[in-house]
């Protein structure tokens, strides 16, 4: 058996959540708009700090208690109904079936080929909306709404003022267990992502809300983490399934394990991240505590189609503690932050419970919020192109450019929705630029005439263009040939740009733009030169090599078609008599030679 012994770190304990929900009651100011404010300031910092667990070290069910004596969990890479049944022969029992495996609990001395040990991952654990910018946009309004936001962790106070009215379907992938948050940390996260702000409290940063990123957006709560903070990866593997098939279009994973310095896709969480990245999920993972004891990003965070997320305090400055290396992509804000609890885990009951606590966790929902405004402002962007959004508009912080300590810097909401909104870069925003993807088709463009496409939105194509020489019957198929060649390079530009670096983004949209443009409209005067000199050739072997009157019809035809220079040049699309070859070969434009293959 493939021993596979990788764990998330718990960030928090029980006890210290416990002292730190107490703290926060005690410095309640009020429910909004209006009360006196409290008597005691808190330090968010300390408080957070206080219970932000470090310890990095691998665990299993055994280990963590989550197998009954002289038992243990494997994860079986299939589901062979022979492999299985051969499983249960040897004394196994299935736990949970998913797409491509089965979780199996099994005696503690029994191997079974094939099979490794399921992996046991733990918790990644002022008014930081300001912070990262957000707080403009909610002010116009953007605030996520209907933007369906998957959290997966230790499940949910569905009473809480925070969270209530957003709550859209919970279920819980832990066996014996509702979705009931006793641990706290699944109530806290949300709370980031999607907080109404109803409470208000006294810290060093002066009055603090829990208002979330995106508090319009809908939550799916997935319990996949036990009461004592524990996170079967089978549980997790189910609840990633469970979120795609939901449509969710944001899934959260504040927790994670390991320490990888090179992307981990390889690794059995993360390529199921990949598979629902692939999906059309944008899924945010955790870059996780330990790099002062490890350098690297956890997994699920090193996937390579996952965002991980770093955390800096309120100052931008990243926590030594905060996973770094290739797999970084951004920074959030992660160190005492503050957010809504149990009341219950917070010892306030009957009052709603908050508490000040830090690590990528919660830095991680900062970003899954985020994510869910780009995806309501603009819906049609696919889980790449949110990924170029957000690393593109990030405020660079340490090395210039990407670095491994800070990966593309720390995220800025208002910058990206304007990304968001002109994806393109060419100067125009949705809905006016009726081709967002396209940098040479917007509102502020000249049509051009020629190539069926409406370059200035104005919902016609090629208008005020003067009609072609009635002869050129052929034309507008080739007009509409080079248009749609014309259209996927723009495509594929925009496309391949996505994955650049802004500056390298613009030049090259621009410089495809000027190159285009010099192209055809430079050699337009050379190639009707060009096709005149054929036109005198009346003996080119191409054209008329076997003297027939009427492929040599069909060879001047073609020819007076070149007044057009968007016309494809390689061959001529036109009808010819049957027997004969269709799209016979035409002149080249300067610099291109003619294919002596391409002889009747």
């Amino acid at each position: 058996m493939i021993s596979r012994t990788f764990l998330l770190s718990a960030l928090i304990g029980f006890g210290v959540l416990f002292a730190v929900s107490t703290s926060a009651a005690s410095v309640r100011k009020s429910a909004l708009p209006n009360a006196p404010s409290g008597t005691l300031r808190m330090n968010s910092t300390a408080e957070g700090e206080r219970h932000r667990q470090v310890d990095t070290r691998v665990r299993t069910c055994k280990e963590t208690g989550l197998c009954a004596a002289g038992k243990q969990r494997l994860l079986l890479g299939s589901k062979s109904p022979k492999e299985v049944f051969s499983a249960l022969l040897k004394g196994c029992r299935s736990k949970r079936w998913l797409s491509n495996n089965v979780v199996l609990e099994c005696p503690e001395a029994v191997t079974i080929p094939g099979a490794t040990t399921e992996r046991v991952f733990a918790l990644q654990d002022y008014f930081s909306v300001a912070q990262v910018l957000a707080a403009p946009l909610q002010l116009q309004g953007i605030k996520g709404a209907g933007v369906r936001v998957a959290v997966l962790d230790t499940g949910i106070d569905p009473t809480h003022p925070e969270i209530a009215g957003r709550l859209v379907q919970q279920v819980s992938f832990i066996d014996g267990s509702d979705t009931t948050d006793v641990y706290g940390h699944g109530t806290h996260v949300s709370g980031i992502v999607l907080g109404q702000g109803t409470s208000i409290f006294t810290d060093d940063n002066g009055d603090n809300r829990i208002l979330g990123i995106a508090p319009q957006a809908d939550l799916f709560i997935g319990k996949v983490c036990t009461d004592g903070g524990w996170c079967p990866e089978g549980s997790i593997l189910s609840g990633i399934e469970w979120a795609v098939a939901n449509g969710v279009k944001v899934i959260n994973l504040s927790l994670g394990g390991g320490a990888f310095m090179t992307n981990c896709d390889s690794d059995t969480l993360a390529a199921k991240v990949n598979w629902a990245s692939n999906q059309g999920v944008v899924v945010v993972a955790a870059a996780g505590n330990g790099a002062a004891q490890a350098p690297g990003v956890s997994t699920p965070g090193c996937a390579s189609l996952a965002i991980a997320v770093g955390a800096v305090d309120r100052s931008d400055v990243r926590q030594s503690w905060s996973g770094n290396g290739p797999a970084l992509d951004v920074m959030a804000p992660g160190l005492g932050i503050l957010s809504s609890l149990p009341c219950a885990v917070a010892g306030t009951c009957p009052e709603s419970g908050y508490g000040w606590w830090s690590g990528t966790s919660m830095a991680t929902p900062h970003v899954a919020g985020l994510v869910a405004l780009i995806r309501a402002e603009n819906p049609s962007l696919t889980p790449a192109e949110v990924r170029t959004v957000l690393t593109q508009s990030s405020k660079d912080l340490g090395d210039a450019g990407w670095d491994e300590s800070y990966g593309f810097g720390r995220v800025d909401a208002s910058a990206a929705v304007a990304r968001a909104h002109d994806f393109d870069g060419d100067g125009s925003s949705l809905p006016e630029d009726c081709d967002d993807r396209n940098p040479l088709v917007s509102p502020l463009k000249t049509e051009i005439c020629g190539n069926s496409v409406d370059d200035n939105c104005n919902g016609q194509a090629d208008e005020n263009c003067a009609a072609p020489p009635p002869s050129s019957s052929s034309a507008p198929a080739s007009s509409s040939a080079f248009s749609s060649v014309s259209s996927a390079s723009v495509s594929s530009i925009a496309s391949s740009s996505a994955i650049s670096s802004s500056a390298a983004y613009s030049s090259s949209l621009s410089s495809a733009a000027t190159s285009s443009a010099s192209s055809l409209h430079s050699s337009s005067s050379s190639w009707k030169k060009e096709d005149q000199e054929e036109k005198d050739d009346d003996n080119d072997e191409e054209h008329n090599d076997d003297g027939n009157s009427e492929n040599g019809r069909r060879d001047a035809e073609c020819r007076t078609h070149w007044w057009d220079p968007l016309t494809p040049w390689a061959r001529c699309p036109i009808e010819t008599p049957p027997g004969w070859e269709h799209d016979r070969p035409i002149a080249a434009p300067p610099g291109q030679t003619r294919s002596k293959h391409n002889k009747d």
